[in-house]
């Protein structure tokens, strides 16, 4: 099975590495410069698309790791991902982007990664 894995570079987000990292017959984008049209021909030629770092209900966030918009992953590519049915969503509130898109796969929602977030959401840590 062919693999897409966007991943920005971010150290905060490091601890994900592990889910995807032994996956065999895998590209991992962690940065660069891609448009929408780039990143949907990406996910159409992969057979499933892993999507993780720090993200909002429009999308993943670029993270400055990706040089073309704020989101690297958001509503311009709905349409390639609904074409999947085993896509994973690993970012803050991505089952608000999942739902509003109606894609399929495993998501997440609002999951504290770093000692900011968990200050924001009055958590301790």
């Amino acid at each position: 099975m062919k693999t897409l894995v966007v991943h920005p570079d971010d150290r905060t987000t490091d601890f994900l590495k592990p889910i995807y990292n032994r996956l065999s017959d895998t590209t991992v984008l962690t940065g660069g410069n891609y448009s929408s049209n780039e990143m949907n021909k990406l996910i159409e030629s992969h057979d499933r698309v892993i999507m993780l770092g720090h993200g909002w209900a429009h999308g993943l966030l670029s993270k400055d790791a990706f040089t073309h918009s704020t989101y690297i992953i958001n509503q311009s590519n709905a349409d390639a991902l609904r074409a999947k049915d085993n896509s994973v969503f690993i970012w803050c509130y991505a089952e608000d982007f999942v739902a509003r898109n109606n894609l399929k796969g495993i998501c997440t929602g609002m999951f504290i990664s770093e000692p900011l977030e968990a200050l924001m959401n009055d958590v301790d840590y």
